[in-house]
C-alpha cells in the first residue's frame, strides 16, 4: 500500500490535503508502508503547512458508543508499538454517574496494550464538547486518533465525522481508524426506551379515553359503572407492565 485512503477537506486559513505514506512515516518513524495490510482501511488528514514532526504519544478518542474494543486495542497496539510510543485513552461522560463506566472501560483498554514499551493511561473528561475534551489534554508531540464511522453533532441538526471536526478544530494532523463500526451509547439507548414508554403510555391512554367515553355513551347507568372501573383497572395494569416491559 503506497498511501492511506483519506478525504481532502477544505479549511480557511489551513487547507487540508489527504496524508501520504511520507507524511506517515514522519509522523511514526518504521510505519509498514509496504505491508500495511492492516491498515488498508485507516485514513489520514494532515494539514499542508503543519510539521510533521515524530510522534510522542498518541491521543485516542474512544465513543461511548458500542464498538468491537478488541479490535480497537489491537489497531492502536500496532500503531504505538511501531515506534514506542505512549496512548492516552481519552473519553467524554455526559456527566458524574456515567464517568465511572466510561473510567473502567478506558482502563481495560489501557491495561489490554500496556506491555512492552507500549505504555497506556485513561482519561475520561465531564462534558458534551469534544473539542473542549481534547484541548485539556492535546500536547505538542500528541497525534490525535479516532474512529473513521465517529459522528458528532453539527450545528443545529447537522451530524459530521470528527476526523473532520478535530481538523478543523485544532489544524493538526489525525489519523482515522477504519474497519470499526460505533454502534448506540448507552445514553442513545436510554433516550429511545424513554421515547418509547412515553408514545405507548400516551397511546394506551388515548385508547381508554376513547373505551370509557363510548361506555359513558352506549351502557346502561348500572353498568357503565362497572365497567368503568373495569377499564381504569385494566389501564393500570397495562400502563405498569408496559413501562416495566420497556425498563
Amino acid at each position: 500500500m503506497k498511501i492511506l485512503g483519506a478525504r481532502s477537506i477544505s479549511i480557511p486559513a489551513a487547507d487540508q490535503i489527504p496524508g501520504t505514506a511520507m507524511d506517515i512515516s514522519r509522523l511514526l518513524p518504521g510505519f509498514p508502508i509496504q505491508e500495511a495490510t492492516e491498515f488498508r482501511d485507516d485514513g489520514f488528514i494532515t494539514p499542508q503547512r503543519f510539521p510533521l514532526n515524530p510522534t510522542r504519544r498518541l491521543v485516542v478518542l474512544v465513543p461511548d458508543g458500542s464498538l468491537d474494543e478488541n479490535a480497537l486495542a489491537h489497531k492502536i497496539w500496532r500503531l504505538a508499538s511501531i515506534s514506542s510510543l505512549q496512548v492516552l485513552f481519552l473519553g467524554l461522560s455526559p456527566d458524574e454517574e456515567s464517568a465511572s463506566y466510561v473510567r473502567r472501560r478506558l482502563a481495560l483498554l489501557a491495561a489490554a496494550i500496556h506491555k512492552g514499551e507500549v505504555s497506556a493511561r485513561a482519561n475520561v473528561v465531564v462534558g458534551e464538547d469534544w473539542n473542549q475534551a481534547v484541548k485539556k489534554v492535546l500536547h505538542s508531540g500528541d497525534l490525535l486518533v479516532c474512529i473513521a464511522t465517529h459522528v458528532v453533532p453539527y450545528r443545529a441538526i447537522g451530524r459530521r465525522n470528527m476526523g473532520d471536526a478535530l481538523a478543523v478544530a485544532f489544524n493538526v494532523p489525525v489519523y482515522l481508524l477504519g474497519g470499526l463500526q460505533v454502534g448506540r451509547s448507552p445514553t442513545q439507548f436510554q433516550m429511545v426506551r424513554s421515547i418509547a414508554a412515553w408514545s405507548l403510555s400516551i397511546a394506551i391512554l388515548l385508547a381508554f379515553a376513547g373505551l370509557q367515553i363510548w361506555i359513558s355513551q352506549n351502557a346502561q347507568p348500572e353498568l357503565s359503572t362497572i365497567l368503568l372501573c373495569l377499564s381504569i383497572i385494566a389501564e393500570g395494569i397495562i400502563l405498569y407492565k408496559t413501562i416495566e416491559w420497556i425498563g
